[in-house]
């Protein structure tokens, strides 16, 4: 391994601790000192910390998720040696080239390392304090660094449990197939904490379910504890979540609608960003802190601890800031935090950055000491020594007050089979203290995993286990069952079933029932060996384990020791009694727990989602013989979830605020369970059932595809039990879009007995199967006095989809109905039907005495583009109440006749109308130039109009023609760029050989309004990492200065002349204005030259210019001085604003409208995040910055996307999926968009957010300050 030389001396560290302030933060505790150890230069973002047994602490640095970039593996680890007061020494690189660095175990002289995707170990095994050994153990982590964007909501934080495995903190990236050292293989779709033993064998799932903490606690009894993340707005808050094994947690789609699925967190506390966790173990901090979860809150600006009571198999907690921000102003944000092996310390890594992805380099590391005197322990017994201890020293240690000490005694005991005899016999010991006792158990456990140990050598403690689940102690049994449970020991079925039917400790019975449903798992009885890939460090998974298939049947006798455990008082203990019984996966027994009142609730949830023909039998016995309704439709909605199987997690995550929509991977897999689940939902239409029960059938039919069920439905539509009944069959059949309906729609629209909302179901369904034979039904209902005015609506919403000739008479003459919703249908109606032969009717509509149905003939006449309505929309410029409207309008249909109106909005604080006003002018501005003239001389044109008109006559004009020829390839043999002279046109004779191909110049033209060329679809051969290069001559009357604007997807050089005026060499989306600069031009015939270079996916690139007009200068006199982003930012940070004014700014959709993409506690659009909890989780300068300049941080979530269509097409929006069936978008309109994946010729990600730029342009400085203040005042008050 290279050697790294980075040492500081030891001078100069001490030097930089006792420089230090004392109290660089604020603790809330009394009795602590807070040191700064070190900071930049030293260190640049810390990401994770962690300790040696003598005391030297490892940092983790991240520069890969500021500098960047986010997918080139370059973290680094340093290492600092400590003195024994806690104080650096001397600093080394222990070592580098990390992806990026979350997690770190030491163990027994080597760093075990988890960055993400890796898995490594690294040894220094010359004591220089840089690491000469480097391994790689496993892979597959989750995704590749970065490519989701920067490296958050990943597979993070590590620590190390007595049963000598690592716990791993996964984020809801999940892991698509990680593969262990052995061969063993995990996936996990979503958050969750996973382990595996520390040579990187044995991956297995922990829990699952959760969304985005980074790191897991854990406290003496290896009680696991994790602090989430928010799920942007839609009520998974920050939570504080005790993991029990096989637990599940909801996130996405159960934790709304079925809490009975999962597991409740502990608590909530509002917005926020917990990030890196540690529990105290040891004894030298104050008693009521031991065994206390630590917690950073990047979002806050604090390390909270949460005080835990024992609440049955779970804990109640009670949160307390322990740390906060000091006065300075400078930003706190911990990161991680570990404690030293002697107990005194903690460190804690402060980002000390407020957000990520920025050239800044920051970062600090904090040391916290406890001063006072009342320490757990205040004569610590004697360590054993760290060389030549015996084995009688280690057993001493094994009731030492320290963890830290006790782990060290565990696993030297473990190396020896004298020591674990001994520690075997404190078992048998009713004196011996219940941790002594846990630690021999674990002893023992790691001593029979050992490789290290002949297998005759062994000492096989299942026995001395067996026996200890009759221990006093409670913890002591607890501990017994999981050992018990982890070595899948058969012979204990009897005595952990003893546990689970009698136990009178809840946590004891808890971990019994996960012991037995391991045992009983099928599943995890597969032998793994190692795997040999023939390369180094690369592991590969057993071909032969591709396929293998559950078995169908588990042991009955387990089962029938799980089952009457569904009755267990404590909902945790029944949770993973649920879990068991899906490990053994035997349902012989099924339908008889079922029918017992104590059990049957327990038993439906335990059967949802169960792939397996005897489950679903038991279900379709309750369901159709069931005493209790609304137990039997569960058990039909439970059916209904197994009539398809989707197919397997392979990649892909679920983005932000996915609970909102569908699962990311639709059930579209027919399996051998599809037709008896079909069937069954027929019996039970078929059968007397209860209503409750029937509709809980229909609603399943409506993603069910069966012709069978579809006649049913019918029939149920026609004439069902109910009028409940028959909307609901409607509904099914409009949603299985089944056109033999169609005509039963059209009559029981028009039957007006029926009621009102089975009529108006039926007239939807019309609208989705688009029937011509309806027109008249849906006409009588609109004519017809008794229909209501919702009837109504939704026959003319039905109608305008319809669109037929017959139906323009009679929706006009609702025009002047007597009801203005019922008008404002019509309206939209019409102009939907009849194009611009409505005008005149709808411009009659624009003298309504309803506000609202004047604004839907605005919208509507904008959409059709027609002149002829002018006049009418310039009139209701003029009214206050319609003015934005008729203006947005106008600035669809470009006129001349409407420019007064355009020189007011161009300046309006709306900057969608803003926008939309500039594109009227732009295409209209050869013809207004002479009245912007004249308006000048008259003294009439007003100054704020100035600036934006200066951009209207300034706006570069896109070359639309070109020259192109490529593609040439980046590397490989033939890589050499052709030597074109950039001063000249090029000849487009010339023929150009790239290997075996020969280019010649292609004449092209784009259509494309901005410009933009797509170069592969001129061009014949690879898109993957090439050039092309396009040449336009540019034309001028006189020399002077242009301006040339210019976007790429990727690379893009330009050359004006011969000379080189631009290069981008980075990848990005295209945007056609994402680079402005200044080129001097000669007169006449200028040569521009283009290299455009793509990676991959979409290739685009645009050239647009301009020059100023000389007889325009007066555009640029008397001007108000613009307000750059430098002014907004400095006004907004030192003036605090009117929250109250900024919400009614925010909420105003004629103003900055910022509610059409945000949403606040749910109200608003949905494009962008939710901002409720904002003012919690980021300080002012933070919430000002993402204003002004959003594309510089873009949230992990709201990515934009850009896909390439087969068809040529592309589509850009915030991306919300990308999964193996199809990508989905939100356009900024807020509609989501789905594109199948055999549609996408090629997708990436764009660097640029798809909120706008300059949303403050139209504000004053004080508006911007009010909704900054407003932004500020979203915090959520935390729950203790």
């Amino acid at each position: 391994m290279k050697k790294l030389t980075y040492l500081l001396s030891a001078f100069a560290l001490i030097g930089m601790v006792l420089a230090s302030p004392v109290n660089a933060q604020k603790c809330l505790l009394p009795n602590f000192e807070i040191k700064l150890l070190a900071e930049v230069p030293e260190i640049e973002h810390p990401s994770v910390v962690t300790c040696d047994d003598q005391g030297n602490l490892f940092v983790g640095l991240d520069p890969m998720d500021m500098r960047g970039p986010t997918t080139k593996e370059f973290d680094r680890i340093v290492r600092f040696e400590m003195d024994a007061a806690g104080r650096p020494t001397r600093k080394t690189v222990f070592c580098e080239g990390l992806a990026a660095v979350f997690g770190m175990v030491w163990h027994d002289g080597a760093l075990y390392v988890l960055h993400a995707p890796h898995y490594s170990v690294f040894r220094d095994t010359d004591g220089d304090g840089i690491a000469d050994e480097r391994k790689e153990l496993a892979d597959g982590f989750g995704p590749p660094a970065g490519v989701y964007g920067f490296n958050d909501h990943i597979v993070t934080g590590t620590h190390l449990g007595m049963d000598g495995r690592v716990y791993i903190s996964v984020g809801d990236k999940g892991i698509p197939k990680a593969v262990g050292a052995d061969g063993s293989t995990i996936t996990l779709e979503g958050g969750g904490i996973a382990r595996m033993k520390l040579d990187g064998t044995e991956l297995e799932i922990v829990s699952s379910g959760t969304r985005n903490h980074l790191d897991v606690a854990m406290d003496s009894l290896d009680n696991m504890f994790t602090y989430d993340n928010t799920d942007d707005g839609v009520g998974w808050w920050t939570r504080f979540t005790h993991h029990v094994p096989s637990g599940y947690f909801g996130y996405p789609y159960d934790y709304h609608p079925h809490p009975e699925r999962h597991l409740p967190r502990i608590s909530e506390h509002g917005g926020g960003s917990p990030v890196g966790a540690d529990a105290y173990r040891e004894a030298a901090w104050p008693a009521d802190l031991v065994d206390v979860p630590f917690m950073c809150e990047w979002g806050k600006q604090k390390v909270q601890l949460f005080r835990l009571t024992q609440d049955g198999a779970t804990f109640k907690s009670q949160m307390e800031d322990f740390l906060v921000a000091d006065d300075s102003g400078e930003p706190f944000r911990p990161q991680d935090i570990c404690f030293s092996p002697n107990g005194k310390h903690m460190y804690v890594a402060d980002w000390n950055y407020n957000g990520w992805v920025n050239k800044q380099v920051k970062g600090r590391l904090f040391r916290v000491t406890y001063t006072g005197d009342q320490p757990a322990v205040a004569n610590e017994p004697p360590r054993a020594p760290f060389q030549a201890a015996t084995v009688d020293q280690w057993i001493a240690s094994l009731a030492h007050p320290s963890h830290a000490e006790r782990m060290r005694a565990e696993f030297a005991i473990a190396k020896s089979t004298d020591g674990v005899k001994k520690a075997n016999q404190l078992l048998s010991d009713s004196g011996a203290a219940p941790l002594a006792k846990i630690h021999a158990i674990w002893a023992g456990s790691v001593h029979r995993e050992s490789d290290a140990i002949p297998a005759g050598e062994k000492v096989d403690s299942t026995g001395v286990w067996i026996s200890a689940l009759n221990d006093a102690n409670a913890d002591v049994r607890a501990q017994a069952a999981k050992a018990l449970g982890l070595h899948r020991s058969q012979h204990a079925i009897d005595s952990l079933a003893q546990r689970l039917q009698a136990d009178n400790d809840a946590t004891v019975r808890l971990h019994s029932a996960v012991a037995l449903g391991r045992i009983g798992d099928m599943l995890a009885e597969q032998k793994w060996r190692s795997v040999d890939s023939g390369e180094p460090g690369v592991v590969r998974a057993r071909e032969d384990d591709k396929h293998y298939v559950l078995p169908s049947q588990g042991d009955r006798d387990l089962a029938q020791v799980l089952w009457p455990a569904l009755a267990d008082a404590d909902p945790t203990v029944r949770h993973c009694v649920m879990q068991a019984l899906r490990q053994v996966n035997n349902w012989q027994d099924a339908a008889a727990y079922l029918q017992d009142e104590k059990t049957a609730a327990a038993a439906l949830v335990t059967l949802t989602g169960v792939y397996d023909l005897a489950a679903i039998n038991a279900l379709q016995q309750y369901a159709l013989q069931g005493s209790k309704p609304a137990e039997q439709a569960q058990a039909v909605a439970a059916l209904k979830e197994v009539y398809m199987q989707a197919p397997p997690y392979e990649k892909g995550w679920w983005g932000t605020q996915p609970a909102r929509g569908k699962p990311a991977r639709s059930k579209t897999i027919a399996w051998s369970g599809t037709e008896p689940v079909a069937a069954t939902l027929r019996d039970v239409l078929n059968s007397a059932a209860p209503s409750e029960v029937r509709l809980a059938a229909i609603q399943a039919l409506q993603d069910v595809q069966d012709d069978r069920c579809k006649a049913l439905l019918r029939k149920i539509a026609a004439a069902g039990k109910s009028a409940e009944e028959s909307t609901a069959a409607i509904a099914a059949l409009g949603q299985l879009k089944d056109r033999e309906s169609a005509t039963l729609f059209a009559s029981i629209a028009a039957n007006d007995q029926l009621a009102d909302a089975t009529r108006r179901e039926a007239i939807k369904g019309l609208a989705v199967l688009g029937s011509d034979s309806a027109i008249d039904q849906l006409l009588a209902i609109t004519a017809a006095a008794n229909s209501t005015a919702a009837l109504k609506i939704v026959a003319l919403e039905t109608l305008s989809t319809l669109k037929s000739d017959k139906s323009i008479e009679p929706v006009r003459k609702l025009l002047s109905d007597g009801n203005p919703a019922i008008r404002v249908a019509a309206i939209q109606a019409l102009g939907a039907i009849q194009g611009e032969e409505a005008v005149s009717a709808l411009v009659q509509s624009l003298q309504d005495e309803n506000v609202d149905a004047r604004k839907a003939a605005l919208a509507t006449l904008a959409l059709l583009n027609s002149s002829e309505a002018i006049p009418a929309m310039l009139a209701a410029a003029d009214d206050v109440a319609t003015q934005f409207d008729a203006q947005m309008a106008l600035a669809a249909v470009p006129d001349r006749r409407a420019l007064p109106q355009y020189l007011r909005a161009v300046t309006s604080a709306n900057q969608e109308l803003r926008k939309a006003t500039m594109n009227a002018l732009l295409a209209l501005r050869e013809l207004v130039r002479d009245d912007i003239v004249a308006l000048n001389q008259s003294g009439e044109l007003s100054n704020r109009a100035r600036g934006p008109l200066q951009s209207v006559f300034e706006t570069p004009v896109p070359v639309q023609q070109w020259q192109l020829i490529g593609p040439f390839p980046k590397v490989g043999d033939n890589n050499k760029p052709p030597a074109f002279d950039f001063r000249d046109a090029p000849n487009a004779e010339q023929l150009i050989h790239v290997g075996s191909r020969s280019l010649q110049w292609e004449s092209i033209k784009t259509d494309d309004k901005d410009g933009r060329v797509s170069p592969a679809n001129f061009l014949q051969g690879s898109r993957q990492s090439v050039w092309c290069y396009a040449y336009t001559p540019v034309v001028r009357d006189s020399a002077g200065s242009a301006t040339l604007q210019v976007g790429s997807d990727d690379q893009l050089t330009v050359w004006v002349n011969g000379m080189q005026v631009y290069e981008f060499d980075r990848n990005s989306g295209w945007s056609k204005d994402r680079d402005s600069f200044s080129v001097d031009l000669n007169a006449g015939v200028n040569h521009v030259w283009l290299r455009c270079g793509n990676d991959g996916g979409p290739w685009d690139f645009s050239l647009a210019t301009s020059q100023r007009d000389p007889q325009l200068a007066f555009l640029y006199q008397d001007v108000p001085e613009k307000l750059d982003i430098a002014a907004f930012r400095s006004f907004a940070g030192s003036h605090s604003g009117e929250a109250a004014r900024g919400k009614k700014f925010f909420e105003n959709t004629q103003g900055a409208a910022c509610i059409k993409c945000h949403s606040v506690s749910g109200i608003g659009g949905k494009v962008g995040p939710d901002l409720v909890g904002i003012g919690t989780k980021y300080p002012r300068e933070e919430l000002i910055r993402s204003i002004l300049e959003p594309s510089l941080r873009i949230a992990n979530g709201y990515d934009t996307g850009v896909v390439m269509t087969v068809d040529g097409n592309v589509l850009t929006g915030v991306l919300k999926l990308e999964s193996p069936e199809a990508v989905e978008l939100v356009t900024a309109e807020g509609k989501t968009v789905r594109i199948a994946d055999a549609d996408i010729d090629d997708f990436k990600r764009s660097p640029l957010s798809s909120m706008p730029n300059g949303i403050q342009e139209g504000m004053q400085l004080q508006d911007f300050a009010d909704i900054v203040a407003y932004l500020e005042s979203l915090k959520i008050a935390e729950s203790p």
